[in-house]
């Protein structure tokens, strides 16, 4: 009797001192598990992403479970050997950092087939709900690009529309002033040439005579190129309405002979030339 008693209490010795020794895992969420073999997801740099557990984190865990124990059976004991004390040291840092594991799981409880297969559910879920995020956020990028597209196209419409009415604005002011310009311009042509022919009656060699030529908007065809030139101008500004959904931003067509800022220029030039003869 007393045999037995002794044999009962060294049996409950014995299992309460290993039960002590064996600390139970502690209960870890979903989300505590991906926090803690977590990295930055692959699929989107957005700081939103949510994260995701590397495949590598996976196949560590796997490995020390012995759930990867066929795959890894050609593999030399030496090479195998070292590639788990790899893995156990990557998560040995993880398992250190209070942040990563507030629930101080130990390396003990990550190597059983139970975790393993759990971190493998949770590794999987995060990996769609990634895919899931990096999605919406591609949607989202590709309608504010489309935004963006409309807004240009918006904003080069607008600019097309001011650039025609500027153009038809200049041209009006054109057809109203060539006219006149080139009036005054006939006007300072003939005077030009008289002041010419009494200085050469005054003084043959006086030098006024050698830079006095005669300039470009008296020749005898002016009038009729610049014409002819408004005309170009007029289809020009006409087809810019036509062409206003094309890429390139429409601009006032080349004046040429009827720009009337170019005759003002030649007749104020004209004018120098002439007082000078008449003071030679």
């Amino acid at each position: 009797m007393k045999r037995l008693v002794s044999t009962i209490a060294i049996t409950l010795f014995w299992g309460l001192s290993l039960s002590s020794c064996t600390e139970s895992a502690p209960e870890m969420s979903d989300d505590q598990i991906l926090l803690l073999f977590s990295s930055t997801s692959l699929f989107s740099t957005s700081a939103d992403a949510p994260k995701t557990i590397p495949k590598k984190a996976e196949e560590c865990v796997r490995l020390l479970s012995g759930l990867e124990e066929a795959v890894f059976k050609d593999m030399p004991q030496e090479m195998l050997g070292q590639l788990k004390t790899e893995c156990r040291q990557t998560i040995s840092e993880r398992l250190r950092d209070p942040a990563l594991n507030p629930k101080n799981l130990k390396l003990e409880h990550v190597e059983t087939a139970e975790f393993a297969r759990r971190l493998t559910t949770v590794r999987a879920k995060s990996q769609e709900e990634a895919k899931a995020f990096a999605a919406r956020e591609n949607e989202r990028r590709e309608a504010e690009l489309a935004k963006q597209e409309q807004d240009q196209q918006r904003r080069r419409i607008q600019e097309a529309a001011e650039a025609i009415k500027n153009a038809q604005t200049q041209l009006a002011s054109i057809k109203d002033d060539l006219p006149k310009r080139l009036t005054e311009a006939a006007t300072a042509c003939a005077e030009f040439d008289q002041a010419k022919e009494d200085l050469r009656k005054r003084d043959r060699r006086s030098p006024v005579l050698n830079r006095a030529w005669r300039p470009n908007v008296c020749q005898k065809n002016y009038a009729e190129r610049a014409s002819r030139q408004l005309h170009q101008i007029e289809q020009a500004v006409e087809k810019m309405a036509s062409d206003k959904n094309s890429l390139f931003l429409p601009s006032m067509p080349f004046l040429g002979e009827a720009d009337p800022n170019k005759i003002t220029a030649e007749i104020e030039k004209m004018q120098e030339t002439i007082r000078d003869m008449k003071n030679a």
